[in-house]
């Protein structure tokens, strides 16, 4: 599969869930000093679960971008822990280096959870975990995986302001590639539909 088709196949799946109740649009705007990230979502959230489908791209300036397409669906709340969610998420990706041509693609499949603590302006904590193993890995790279923590609060209905930190690497011909590593600030509008 092209990158190209992989584009045009993730945008019309995210493009299709617009018809869902309680349907949300998100732009995710992330930077710090080495990386930015843009993501575009369609968000559907029902009572007790949340379904997420969106394209993002992350662009540093000495590595090169990596363009992705995920999914994502969560359990929100459980009767003995209300304020946690879990979830599952897939993703697949296109790594685009600046130097040589270590490109490659695949796909990683994880988990993350998140915990709202319940003060005047809702703050959450998460974490998530995605792997990538050398089965679902093609072009240069052997295999890959992603680590993401966040601590958010909620600073309007449709905005979210948060500090992160993610590591994402890369196993190129036997050697790590480190194409992301540190902390960053963004921000998370959401319109609705």
């Amino acid at each position: 599969m092209t990158f190209k088709k992989f584009v045009q196949i993730s945008l019309l799946a995210t493009l299709g869930l617009t018809g869902q109740a309680h349907a949300q649009t998100a732009l995710d705007l992330n930077l710090s000093n080495d990386a930015l990230r843009f993501a575009l979502a369609q968000e559907n959230n029902y009572a007790g679960e949340s379904q997420v489908m969106g394209l993002d791209v992350i662009h540093t300036d000495k590595k090169g971008n990596l363009m992705s397409g995920f999914a994502s669906v969560a359990r929100l709340g459980f009767e003995a822990a209300p304020n946690l969610d879990v979830g599952l998420k897939g993703k697949g990706y296109y790594l685009q280096p600046n130097s040589g041509s270590n490109d490659g693609y695949g796909m990683m499949l994880g988990g993350f959870a998140r915990y709202w603590v319940q003060t005047e302006a809702p703050v959450a904590l998460s974490a998530e975990y995605l792997l990538g193993p050398s089965i679902l890995s093609a072009g240069k790279i052997d295999s890959a995986n992603e680590f993401n923590l966040r601590a958010e609060v909620q600073i309007l209905p449709t905005a979210v302001a948060y500090i992160g930190y993610r590591k994402i690497e890369m196993d190129l011909s036997g050697a790590t590639y480190t194409f992301d590593d540190g902390a960053h600030l963004g921000i998370k509008l959401a319109f609705d539909l």
